[in-house]
C-alpha cells in the first residue's frame, strides 16, 4: 500500500510537470509571430528530404533556434492540450494516442475522432486506478451541466457535461462520429475491477 502511494505521488509530480511545459508552449506560441503550423510542416518536409537524401537547399524551414524550441516543447511527447475539470480537482495533459506509453501521464485522444473545438465526437480515455494514474478517478461525480475545459494552441474549448451511462467494454458505439462538436470521455469502472466502462458524454459549449 505504502509503495502504492509513493509510485502515485510520483506520477502526479510528472504529470504536473508535463503540464506546465505545455502552458509555457501555448504561452510561447501565442507570443510568437510565427504560423506554428507553418513551422511543423517546414521540419516534417526536412525530415521526409533527409531520410530520402534529397535535402533541398531552397526549402523553407524555420531557423534553428526555432526547431530547436519546438522540439524541447511538448509536441515530440505527443501533447495535444490540456483538460481541466473543475468539479473533480483536474487538470492533466492530452496524448495522442490511447496506448499504455501515452496514457501512464496523460489522458489520451482517441485517433480517428474529432480534435477538441471541431466538429465530430472529441474521444478521450484516462486511468482510473491508484498505479497508473486516478485522472479519471472521479470522473463518475460529473453531473449534466458541469463543465470540461480544454487548452490547445488553437484556443480554449468548453464542453457541457450531458450525463453519463455505463456500457459493456466491447460497446465501441461511444466513439462513433457526430454531426456537432461533442465530447466523451470514457474510463474503467468499477474502480480495480474494471469489467465495465464509464461514459461522460457532453457538448461544446458556444458564446
Amino acid at each position: 500500500m505504502v509503495y502504492a502511494i509513493y509510485i502515485n505521488k510520483h506520477v502526479e509530480a510528472q504529470k504536473d510537470a508535463l503540464v506546465a511545459q505545455y502552458e509555457d508552449y501555448i504561452n510561447w506560441v501565442n507570443d510568437s509571430e510565427l504560423n506554428v503550423q507553418e513551422i511543423e510542416d517546414a521540419m516534417a518536409k526536412r525530415r521526409a528530404e533527409e531520410a530520402s537524401e534529397i535535402a533541398s537547399a531552397e526549402a523553407e524551414v524555420p531557423a534553428p533556434a526555432e526547431q530547436d524550441k519546438l522540439q524541447e516543447m511538448a509536441i515530440p511527447q505527443g501533447i495535444i492540450g490540456i483538460m481541466e475539470i473543475d468539479k473533480i480537482d483536474l487538470v492533466v495533459t492530452m496524448a495522442e494516442g490511447t496506448d499504455n506509453k501515452s496514457i501512464t501521464l496523460s489522458v489520451g485522444h482517441f485517433p480517428n475522432t474529432a480534435m477538441p473545438g471541431q466538429v465530430g465526437n472529441f474521444a478521450v480515455v484516462g486511468h482510473r486506478s491508484y498505479r497508473y494514474g486516478a485522472y479519471f478517478n472521479r470522473l463518475d461525480e460529473l453531473q449534466p451541466g458541469d463543465t470540461v475545459r480544454v487548452k490547445t494552441v488553437d484556443g480554449i474549448f468548453t464542453y457541457c457535461v450531458d450525463g453519463s451511462s455505463v456500457v459493456e467494454p466491447t460497446d465501441l458505439s461511444v466513439l462513433d462520429p457526430t454531426d456537432t462538436p461533442t465530447m466523451t470521455l470514457v474510463t474503467c469502472t468499477p474502480i480495480r475491477t474494471a469489467t465495465h466502462r464509464l461514459i461522460v458524454k457532453g457538448h461544446l459549449m458556444t458564446d
